[in-house]
Formats: C-alpha cells, structure tokens, sequence
C-alpha cells in the first residue's frame, strides 16, 4: 500500500487540500493510506474529522530554530527581489535602521543573483530535520510527501525529512502571492511543483528562478467548488442573512486591522452614503461586511452603523485565537453563494478580487485610508503600485481602483447600473490568475502526488 504525508499547515491548507476534493480524490484509489502532517495543537482537531482507518493525523510539536537555520531563513527572506519584499522590508523598518539597510544591501546584492539562489538551495540541503519529523518519517516511511506549501516552516521540516530519507517531495505553491511575497525564494527543486496559473508558473520561472520543466499547471482546488451545484435561489439565501432578496447587494470583505487599519472607517463612508441616498436606488440596495477570518477588526464599530449586515458566518476556530481559522465545507459553500448572488464586490487588495471574478462580478478595490491620511509606506495604496501580485493583477483592468471616496462611491454605482463594465478585464483574471473553472483541479492535484510515490 503506498503511503502519502501531506502537509497541513493551517485553516488555509486545509480548505485548499483537505475540503477541496483533494484528499476525496486521493483516498478513492483503495491502495493509498494518507498521512496528514500538521501541527500538534491541530492534531485532535484533524484527526477528529478527518482520522480514519486510512488516514491518520501526525502532530509535529515545534521547536527552536538553530542559529545555522535563522540564518539561512534571513537568506531565504531577504534574497529574493521582489516590489513586495522591498515595500514590506520599508513597512516594517520601525525605527531600525541598521537592520533595514543591512536587508537592503543584501537584497540588492543577492536577490536576482542565480548563483546565489543555486547557493541558498544548496544550503538547505544541510539543515538537519527535527527529531520529531525524522522519527515521524523513519517509522512510517512513507512513499510520497506532498508539500502543500513550499514556503513555510512546517514543510521545511518535512522537507528535509524526506530528502533525507530518499522520499520524492511534490511541492506546491500555496496561493498566487506566495511567488513574490516576503515567504521569500522556494528553497527546495521537487520532483514537481504544482501552481494555480499561468501567473505563478511565469513568476516561479523568472523571479524564483525555480526549473520550468518541473513547474506544472493545476488549476485552484478549492475553486472547484465554484462550478459545483451549490448555488442556492437568491431568495433562500439572503433569507438566510436577514435580507430582502429583491434588493441588489453590495459584499464588503474585509482584509483585518493588520492590513487595512482604516477599513471600517471605508465602510463607515459607505454606509453613510447609502443613508444619504448617494447610490443608486439606495432603498433597493443593501450592504453586507464579510470579515476576515484570519485578522482582527473591530466589530462592535461594524454593528454600531445599523445599515450594515454583518455576516458572522465566514469560518469556524480549533482555538482561541483568530490564527486558528478553519472554513469548514458548509462554510465554503456560503462564501460562494454570497459571491454568487452579490451584485458589487468591494475589498482592499485581497485574493477575495479573484474569487469575485470566478463569478464575472463587479469588483472595487479600495486604494484610501478611510479618514486618514497615512504615508505610502504604510497606506493601502502601496499594495497596488508596490505589491507584485497587485501590480501584475491591476494590469488586466478587471476592476476599479478607488483612491478617493468620491470615485469609490462612483464606482459602486457605474457597476450596480452596468455589471458588465470591465468584464474582458475579468475574463483575463481568470485566464491568467485562474487558469481552469472546470472542477477538475483536484484530479489534477490528486493524480500529480500519486504519479510520483515511490512504488
């Protein structure tokens, strides 16, 4: 019986793998026995819902990095270039200066440098496996790891665990970010590396530097469920949330304090509007805030605007923290009827604009800071000049960019009164950013990990 470990580094990996159809999809084929790799504060949990008499949950309790391992971290952080790592490295500078120049120095000295990348992966190679996963990994030899994200601590940990131990690694890019974010350079070449799109697959090749010859295209898993017959009648669902289904509707999803500090002031501007009667058919129109699951906001300030339905049922937590996040299948399944019944998708900068253009629906993206007056390198507006994927996704002009309040509220009703403004824009999302809507990127995914296990 082949043995696969899949690595489940959180909430995210485990909507993206585990509730996607990708571990469905791997146990059909009777002569697979999954292990799921994660956390030990997520082991319980796991194997709770998911632990069967073939599949079973190892949890990996975390332990200090040596000195050789941060140091090779800070190389693997600040050895990339991209505009991503160069404005976070600016964003997050407070006030120390030496580290922020020494960051800079290096990046512009290594960070396109094909030696240096070549020299980083090398290095890696000698890390030594924690002693948890290399016991984890010399009793149960697997046959197959399948890294569900190439950039995280967790899967380093394995990684090198089934280097060591002569075990093929198929990687996998966790989101359409990750290329260019301050996750840094992939250090490890796997068998394959799985990617979501075109876009991914491109900015591995060029600015990873990773092999295109073992880059392959698999589609998003989770959107799978998008093509899927989940889509409820609009009534039955804006009955679910308290509102009347012959009002169109404005979906707000928030991105948390930690990114867009001023969001609720932004919706606040909304709301008042709305009140005021400045958009269109303002009576036959209802706002709705979708938090985010992962980051912090102020909810009380959310329900205190009394026009606002606020949507409490986006994710669930295996702890007490928001970190612990989890978007359970009947989660999931709300999130895309309330793309789907939506009418205008309003967000600042989050992957919710690609999700929103799987359904072809209007989006503003916010580019202000509600009431404030914030410098760029702390403003929402440097996501979409200075952020990678941003600048990449802002080019196919698939939605509107409000960096006042006035076009904001102009946007919201251009859209509400011609939903089909930018919609090639839209299409060339999902050519680039989505690749396949045909629910299959999970056999892709699935037939990928077992092409490569050892037997």
């Amino acid at each position: 019986m082949k043995k696969i470990f899949i690595t489940v580094n959180d909430g995210s990996i485990a909507r993206n793998i585990l509730r996607s159809f990708v571990l469905e999809k791997i146990i059909q084929h009777s002569d697979v026995h999954v292990g799921l790799v994660t956390h030990a504060d997520k082991e319980e949990f796991y194997r709770t819902e998911f632990g069967s008499d073939r599949i079973s949950v190892f949890g990996i309790l975390g332990r200090p990095l040596s000195f050789f391992e941060r140091v090779l971290s800070y190389c693997i952080r600040n050895g990339l270039w991209t505009e991503t790592i160069l404005m976070d490295q600016r964003t997050h500078m407070e006030g120390r200066y030496v580290a922020f120049a020494a960051k800079r120095t290096f990046i512009y000295l290594f960070g396109k440098s094909k030696w240096f990348h070549a020299f980083v992966r090398r290095l890696f190679l000698l890390r030594a496996p924690s002693r948890a996963m290399e016991e984890l990994f010399s009793r149960e030899k697997p046959d197959l790891l399948f890294s569900t994200d190439v950039q995280i601590e967790l899967d380093f940990d394995a990684t090198i665990a089934a280097h060591k131990n002569n075990v093929p690694v198929v990687g996998m890019v966790r989101s359409w970010d990750n290329p260019t974010s301050r996750g840094g350079l992939v250090p490890y070449i796997h068998v394959v590396l799985l990617v979501w799109s075109p876009y991914i697959a491109e900015k591995m090749e060029y600015v990873q530097q990773y092999p295109r010859e073992r880059i392959r295209l698999v589609g998003i898993p989770h959107f799978d469920w998008y093509v899927k017959d989940i889509i409820v009648p609009r009534e039955e669902f804006f009955r679910k949330l308290g509102i009347d289904p012959k009002k169109k509707m404005i979906l707000f999803a928030g991105i948390g304090d930690f990114h867009a500090p001023h969001e609720i002031e932004v919706l606040e501007i909304i709301a008042r509007k709305l009140r005021e009667g400045m958009i269109e058919d303002a009576k036959e129109v209802v706002l709705v805030f979708r938090p985010h699951p992962a980051f912090r906001f102020d909810e009380n300030s959310v329900k205190r605007l009394g026009n606002v339905v606020f949507d409490s049922g986006i994710s669930s937590y295996s702890g007490k923290d928001r970190s612990s996040w989890e978007m359970e299948q009947e989660q999931v399944v709300h999130l895309a009827n309330s793309l789907a019944h939506c009418d205008v998708l309003v967000t600042t900068a989050s992957t919710m604009t690609v999700d929103a253009a799987a359904f072809d629906k209007p989006i503003v993206c916010v580019a202000f800071d509600g009431k404030s007056q914030e410098p760029h390198w702390r403003s929402v507006k440097r996501y979409y000049h200075d952020y990678s994927h941003y600048i990449a996704l802002s080019r196919t002009k698939g939605f509107a960019i409000a960096y006042t309040r006035e076009s904001l509220i102009t946007y919201i009703n251009n859209y509400l009164d011609n939903p089909n403004l930018d919609a090639e824009g839209r299409e060339r999302i999902r050519q680039e950013f989505i690749w396949k809507l045909d629910g299959h990127s999970a056999d892709r995914v699935a037939h990928a990990a077992l092409m490569f296990s050892r037997n």
